[in-house]
């Protein structure tokens, strides 16, 4: 797993080396500014099949399966990724990683390289420092950690800079220094092999 890591490194190292500037090609700057918003509106929340059409999907080497409910995401570096008119939200999602995975839920996200650059509920129970339900680089996770090959609940809430998660009910961590207006949410594809699985996602602004 360290090692393919550090292809992935590597990989997206040297694509910059390749553009580096231009912020719209596949193998860079593959989260590029979004002007369009959705709305989800407290009374009317967002689930996958209003979604299913309008994903934007960045990176490289990844493939995306939809179901009636859900998607799965397989390979990797790369995104699904939607911009919100509110940077005030709810969001639930039934999640399961295959053994060996690694994956993630993206708020209050802007521009970056391969994955959007915010808040990033982490999804790899194998990861020492960023188990799953860890706010990445920011708060390990305070719950239990849901082995792989199972599906389990992630409910995350952002509101002004607090930003925190739930992984099946428990806290897992939070944040009080979140950027107050990134407005992408996203479901990563981290790296080739991965393979994780979402259903029943629900987005909503809060009141």
């Amino acid at each position: 797993e360290s090692l393919m890591r550090a292809v992935v490194a590597v990989a997206a190292l040297l694509a910059w080396s390749v553009c580096g500037v231009c912020g719209v090609c596949a193998g860079c700057a593959v989260v590029p500014a979004v002007s369009h918003r959705l709305a989800a509106r407290p009374d009317h929340a967002l689930h996958f099949a209003d979604l299913r059409e309008l994903w934007t999907i960045t990176g490289a080497g990844f493939e995306v399966a939809y179901d009636d409910d859900g998607v799965t995401l397989t390979g990797g570096p790369g995104a699904l990724v939607v911009a919100l008119d509110d940077a005030n939200y709810r969001v639930h999602v039934d999640a399961d990683v295959e053994k060996g995975g690694n994956s993630g839920v993206f708020l209050r996200g802007g521009p970056g390289i391969w994955f959007p650059k915010g808040i990033e509920v982490q999804i790899d129970p194998a990861d020492p420092k960023n188990p799953t339900g860890s706010l990445y680089g920011r708060v390990r996770s305070r719950a239990p950690i849901p082995p792989a090959d199972t599906w389990f609940t992630i409910d995350a809430l952002a509101r002004g800079n607090h930003v925190e998660a739930r992984i099946n009910g428990v806290e897992s961590g939070a944040v009080d220094d979140a950027p107050p207006d990134g407005p992408i949410f996203g479901l990563q594809a981290h790296y080739p092999g991965s393979v994780v699985h979402f259903r029943g996602l629900s987005l909503e602004s809060l009141p």
